[in-house]
């Protein structure tokens, strides 16, 4: 409706202006080479005037209807491109006032497609690295995912861990850090295809699909990435700390899974298993075939949202600082719990609740102080009513991720004790969740045959006797003679 109008007004317009200088035209010439009244006059003037009239009509509607056409397709594009069709462009042609709309129009829609592909390119980036970021990875390993599931063609999938790398920035600071991920990032940009697709998928840890591709050859990126970062030195690292190593995980579709999360369950658990084998090294995942791969405590990563178990390794490592344990106390105990709940019987699943709650057990204990910690002297009522409220506090601290939910019994329960003395609530017996009972008798093992400041550390015979003095009061029976077949195995191998 308002093309036509605007039409019709254009039509208007001109044929006005067409008639009427057509009028003056004839007054004009009339003026000049007739006299007035003659009947020559009269069918001169009528026949002009008609002419100029038909004339100026014919080109007003010629002129109307390339008018009404040329903004018709300028509305057109500009739908277009509110409707995100940035490609849209409008007629530049003439030099008339619709010619230069079409010209200021292209212009900015070509600004505002810049505009719009920066920040797409922004908001799919890592910021430190340049790569990818974890959002986009999972949206472009979708498509490779499906891409290959619909060939039937191969999909590799590597995840790559800096070790050590919190260590790593504490020695050198954060710039360094980033220096050290930027660096890491161009290894890996180096070494892949152009079809590969690298990403950083959060804190020190990478990614890469490689379409087309199996786990052997997979493998081998892997290892060539390994060395060129391990031979790489970071300039901006103190000379003590100017290396680091990676541990990788490598999976295959559909080899090693069927969906696409299997795959990154698959690739998180071979990079898991390479870090347990002393990391800085390539592992190919070789767990059982189908869609559920055997769940490991680097589930933890996703649990927590950390950047990896090494992230929660070394909170567990600074609480067990707080008590002056030695390096390494809270993994151990994590790995006996594991390996007396498998021993009893416990699934997968459960085991590896019991692993990060064992890292987790003395969270709580972040809120008291050293000086009650490491007091020699016997505590005070307020002092032990301090000690004691460490598991609701690190249960409190645990609850917060939604993830979290099968660790909280065993972090809460872990200092109940068997004959219902315990705390927080007295739980007796099998009231007590069994991940607790394991921990329980596994935490204050391990605690027995280390030095602790206000007594030496027990022999290991010694503080296997305390356990079985102890068994029926403090700790489960079951639980006890299990753990005790467990240590003396390994202690036999370590002989």
């Amino acid at each position: 409706m308002h093309r036509t109008n605007t039409a019709l007004r254009i039509v208007r317009t001109i044929f006005g202006a067409t008639v009427i200088a057509a009028a003056l035209l004839l007054l004009d010439h009339i003026d000049a080479h007739h006299q007035p009244g003659s009947q020559e006059y009269g069918g001169y003037a009528l026949t002009a005037l008609i002419s100029a009239i038909v004339a100026g009509t014919i080109g007003a509607l010629a002129i109307a209807r390339r008018t009404s056409k040329r903004l018709r397709s300028l509305v057109e594009r500009l739908r277009l491109v509110s409707a995100g069709d940035y490609t849209a462009r409008a007629d530049e042609e003439g030099v008339d006032e619709i010619g230069e709309l079409g010209r200021a129009f292209n212009s900015m829609v070509e600004t505002r497609a810049r505009a719009l592909d920066l920040l797409v390119e922004r908001a799919n980036t890592d910021s430190v690295t340049g790569l990818i970021n974890h959002r986009h990875f999972q949206e472009r390993l979708a498509v490779e995912f499906n891409r290959a599931a619909r060939y039937e063609s191969k999909l590799a999938l590597l995840m790559i861990d800096i070790d050590h790398f919190k260590l790593y920035n504490d020695m050198n600071g954060h710039p360094a850090g980033d220096y050290a991920l930027r660096e890491i990032a161009s290894i890996i940009t180096e070494q892949v295809r152009d079809v590969d697709i690298a990403a950083r998928y959060g804190g020190e840890e990478f990614a890469i699909v490689l379409p087309e591709t199996g786990a052997l050859d997979a493998a081998t990126l892997a290892e060539r990435i390994r060395k060129a970062a391990e031979e790489r030195v970071f300039e901006q690292a103190n000379p003590q700390s100017c290396r680091l190593r990676l541990s990788i995980g490598v999976a295959e579709y559909p080899d090693h899974c069927c969906d696409r999360a299997s795959l990154l369950r698959a690739a998180d658990g071979a990079l898991y298993e390479a870090k347990t084998r002393g990391r800085n090294m390539v592992v190919t995942f070789d767990g059982e075939f189908g869609c559920e791969p055997k769940p490991d405590p680097h589930k933890l990563y996703v649990l927590l949202h950390a950047t990896d178990l090494t992230t929660v390794e070394a909170l567990a490592a600074a609480i067990d600082a707080k008590h002056s344990y030695p390096s390494g106390h809270s993994v151990a105990i994590a790995s006996l719990a594991s390996e007396v709940g498998e021993k009893l019987g416990l699934p997968e699943d459960d085991r590896t609740s019991l692993y990060v709650a064992s890292l987790l057990r003395d969270l709580g204990q972040i809120a008291i102080p050293n000086s009650v910690l490491e007091k020699l002297d016997s505590l005070s009522d307020s002092e032990m009513k301090q000690v004691q409220q460490h598991p609701m506090l690190g249960y409190a601290i645990v609850q917060k991720s939604p993830y979290m939910s099968a660790m909280l019994p065993a972090i809460l329960y872990h200092h109940e004790r068997f004959d219902g003395t315990g705390y927080p609530e007295g739980l007796a017996g099998d009231k007590i969740p069994l991940s607790a009972r394991i921990i329980a008798v596994v935490d204050s093992y391990q605690s027995m045959v280390v030095a602790r400041p206000y007594r030496g550390k027990l022999t290991h015979e010694r503080a296997q006797s305390e356990l079985m003095r102890l068994a029926g009061s403090q700790f489960d029976p079951e639980i006890v003679t299990t753990f005790l077949e467990t240590i003396a195995r390994k202690l036999g191998q370590a002989a």
